[in-house]
């Protein structure tokens, strides 16, 4: 795990999202790519859920 999927971690944690919950990995997944183009956040449905399912080997609905 790098620095910044550490950093992603820790903010999760401290925000009472742990890793044993459901959708943990995809939401920490999620937020770094959404670092990186911040046009995310306004196309979720369109563009971050199925980049979350390509990467996941899933479905953009399954994601949602």
């Amino acid at each position: 795990m790098n620095s910044r999927e550490q950093t992603i971690s820790v903010l999760l944690k401290d925000l009472g999202v742990t890793p044993g919950l459901s959708g943990y990995q995809h939401l920490r997944y999620a937020i770094g790519i959404t670092m990186d183009d911040m046009s995310l956040v306004h196309n979720v449905t369109t563009r971050l859920y199925p980049m979350i399912a390509e990467h996941f080997n899933t479905t953009a609905s399954r994601t949602e």
